[in-house]
């Protein structure tokens, strides 16, 4: 077959109604947070943030470096590493740079998330969890600079290469995954599972891949060392945030079950009701995903529940959105009792109005 012939189908339609839909909802929610200041809680006198909450943060990192004992300690180093080479490409427009290449990197991680989707479930079910992963109220931080898209993509290219039986791009992708969020870490459960499921673990590839989860946190340690004189920086910057998030907490469950009903109406840090319904979503899908993959389940079960409890529930929308078996579980269920419709439009409803919010420079997760 001719190479032109292939050309149209290399971006698969849904990927592409996807991209759309995010584009056109970033443009519209910044129309509406520019028109109606006074419908968001803006005033008048205040600008649109294109450079708000922790894109300010990850845009100085790129510049400046880590410095020691700010609060930009506690972000990780792959992102806005991007950021600083991407920025040789603008003229040195770092802020450019991170709304181009988040652009450019959610489309590659959409892609390669419905590649793994489609080669393992049904044409249905892989276009629904598409569409409900784009639509997901956390999801719009994979349409602004956040490590979130950086961190999609290679989690969606870590399945890619498992299912194709390629270890060394396995192994680069899992070492790369926690120098961009702490939850990297986890993939460890999926490497190791898969490397041990194809019988390949006594090879040097499949050392390789099960020890870069753990080369790559070491090599992020080594970086902080370098940068602020302690490899723990990281953790002791979560002090100043309003979670003051502690791994500590995972040995005091009580004050974390307790903290699930101090929550109020509004979307806040640490009292967002929002937060607690979609964690509650979460525990009820863990059965689910354990009949869908043993690793699957032991990497959701990691990933949401030492998020929610080092944090206080504190950004639980967001943290989940990188449980991908999540949006698989509630595409099938929500199929199933014919329910996906509805929660495609709730949850549409209330991205919109996070995005608003995150562009007007209030708290959206």
């Amino acid at each position: 077959m001719p190479v032109n012939a292939m050309r149209p189908s290399l971006v698969p339609p849904i990927v592409k109604v996807a991209l759309l839909y995010k584009t056109c909802l970033l443009a519209f929610c910044a129309l509406v947070a520019s028109a109606c200041p006074g419908l968001v809680g803006r005033t008048a006198a205040s600008p649109v943030s294109f450079a708000s909450w922790d894109i300010a943060a990850y845009v100085d990192i790129a510049q400046n470096g880590y410095q020691v004992g700010t609060y930009q300690c506690a972000f990780y180093p792959l992102w806005p590493l991007c950021i600083r080479c991407g920025a040789t490409l603008v003229g040195g427009n770092y802020l450019l740079s991170a709304w181009l290449l988040c652009s450019v990197i959610s489309l590659y991680a959409l892609w390669a998330f419905y590649i793994y989707l489609r080669t393992t479930y049904t044409l249905v079910i892989a276009n629904r969890t598409i569409l409900l992963l784009v639509a997901y109220p956390g999801a719009l931080f994979l349409s602004v600079p956040y490590a979130e898209s950086l961190f999609f993509l290679l989690l969606a290219l870590c399945l890619v290469c498992i299912g194709r039986g390629w270890l060394s791009g396995l192994a680069v992708c899992s070492f790369l995954l926690p120098l961009t969020r702490p939850t990297g870490l986890f993939v460890l459960c999926i490497v190791a599972w898969s490397v041990a499921a194809s019988r390949r673990y006594k090879s040097a590839y499949g050392a390789l891949a099960c020890g870069a989860p753990l080369l790559g946190f070491v090599c992020y340690l080594l970086l902080m060392r370098w940068y602020t004189g302690n490899p723990f920086a990281g953790f002791a910057a979560q002090s100043q945030f309003p979670a003051n998030g502690s791994l500590s907490r995972m040995l005091e469950l009580d004050r974390f079950v307790v903290a699930f009903f101090q929550f109020g109406w509004a979307h806040d840090y640490l009292g967002s009701w929002l937060d607690r319904i979609f964690f509650v979503g979460f525990c009820c899908s863990l059965p689910h995903i354990w009949r869908l993959c043993p690793s699957y389940y032991c990497y959701a079960l990691l990933a949401g529940f030492v998020t929610a409890v080092a944090n206080s529930y504190m950004s639980e929308v967001r943290f989940l959105l990188l449980i991908f078996p999540l949006f698989i579980v509630w595409a099938a269920v929500l199929s199933k009792w014919r329910l996906f419709p509805v929660c495609l439009g709730v949850f549409t409803c209330t991205q919109a109005i996070l995005l608003i919010r995150f562009l007007s420079g209030r708290w959206a997760g």
